[in-house]
């Protein structure tokens, strides 16, 4: 029988890295700990393997892992709260994902690479002082059984190919992959880190079904998500596939990505209308504009406004930036929104306090100012080809907002 120790110390590690933590930090994860290591940290450790035994088309084996909890030892017994309370976690995160069941049978989950995990036990534990490195640290050794079975890993599913997401709005989209021939369904992760290191509440190894799309709703607009998929059956699970990134409200346009909706925390309504604010967002003068603070994201300079123009076709092509039809224009717009850029007729406020053109107008501010008084902006007119970069905007007035990625 092949010996799954590798395998096994492998899997506790990406099941315990960035996810056992302490006093609000994460704790630490080695196979072999530096002479500096972070206190406490953890340490895979030892690794046994009981006598084989034939069964089926598959073998069953018994692996023993020890794992090796240290924390600094202050002169009281503080410290031993600490490692107790990092092994009761470690215990709990094992159990809980060798708990995971897929399937109408509930077959057991294939998180070990070859391997079936049929039960997990604790085989002993051991709490003590030890001298390490010339310090006192506190010491807790426990003892992680796994009967595991060997299976064919030819019958495991092949890694999915991710695919692009749809459905983008502001606070959700569809995730989308291939299809993967002898699946029973799919498992979705779903995060704001890039490597994983935390999940989307309800996200983290998510059992779908079989299916090729999936929603996930109650984003947060303009934060970057990621998500990943794996394919399985009754032989186990697959390689995780390739990674896809999205942003919720968000639009790529040429080299650029910007915001979809207009900004619509703590502005002015329009119209005076708080009924518009769902369509249209709100309205803020340039200072207001200027503070607006949301990470990864930027009113856009006077240069960054030129670029846009230039990549939807330059001066007379404004129909390409407006929202096509009559919900959010008068008749006559000519819109047809062939870059997703999505502007509705917002209209403005002006110096003097005077709202104008909702429905015939949009007007969007740029961080570049022209002097003390005057600020760059864009201005789109419903039946107007023209994209006005405009060079007169009094600072008093109220525009609309779009932010773009940094």
């Amino acid at each position: 029988m092949k010996d799954p120790s590798d395998n096994i110390r492998t899997w506790l590690y990406e099941v315990l890295y960035g996810t056992v933590a302490y006093n609000n930090a994460y704790v630490p994860v080695y196979s072999f700990a530096p002479k500096d290591a972070v206190m406490p940290h953890i340490v895979i450790g030892e690794q046994t393997m009981d006598a084989e035994d034939g069964t089926k088309d598959a073998y069953i084996t018994t692996n023993n892992t020890v794992i090796e909890i240290y924390a600094s030892y202050t002169g009281n017994d503080a410290k031993y709260k600490a490692v107790n309370s990092i092994a009761e976690d470690i215990l709990e995160i094992v159990r809980q994902r060798t708990r995971e069941t897929h399937g109408s049978g509930g077959a057991t989950v294939t998180a070990i690479t070859g391997f079936n995990i049929i039960t997990t036990t604790l085989a002993g534990a051991l709490t003590d002082r030890i001298v390490l490195e010339n310090m006192i640290v506190v010491f807790k050794q426990i003892e992680i059984s796994m009967v595991v079975e060997e299976i064919d890993t030819a019958d495991i599913p092949a890694a999915p190919t991710a695919t692009a997401a749809t459905s983008v709005i502001a606070t959700s989209f569809s995730a989308n992959w291939g299809a993967v021939s002898q699946t029973i369904s799919y498992y979705l992760d779903v995060s704001t880190s890039a490597t994983f290191a935390t999940f989307v509440t309800g996200f983290q190894n998510k059992a779908v079904g079989n299916v090729l799309t999936y929603s996930i709703t109650g984003l947060t607009e303009l934060t970057t998500y990621y998500y990943r998929v794996r394919a399985y059956n009754s032989n186990g699970t697959s390689a995780s596939s390739n990674t896809i990134t999205t942003i919720p409200g968000s639009v790529v346009i040429g080299t650029q990505t910007w915001a979809k909706y207009n900004y619509s925390v703590g502005g002015w309504y329009v119209n005076d209308d708080p009924n518009t604010q769902p369509d249209y967002g709100l309205l803020f003068d340039w200072t207001e504009a200027l503070a607006i603070s949301v990470s990864g994201w930027h009113l856009p300079t006077k240069t960054e406004l030129e670029t846009l123009k230039t990549f939807v076709g330059g001066n007379t092509s404004a129909a390409h930036l407006m929202e096509s039809g009559l919900t959010h224009w008068n008749v006559g717009a000519i819109g047809d929104d062939t870059s997703g850029f999505s502007a509705r007729g917002a209209g403005a406020v002006d110096y003097l306090g005077n709202y104008l053109g909702l429905k015939e107008s949009a007007s969007f501010w740029s961080a570049t100012q022209v002097d003390a008084s005057l600020a760059y902006g864009m201005v789109l007119v419903h039946d107007a080809t023209s994209i006005i970069i405009q060079d007169d905007a009094n600072k008093m007035a109220k525009y609309s907002v779009r932010l773009i990625k940094t």
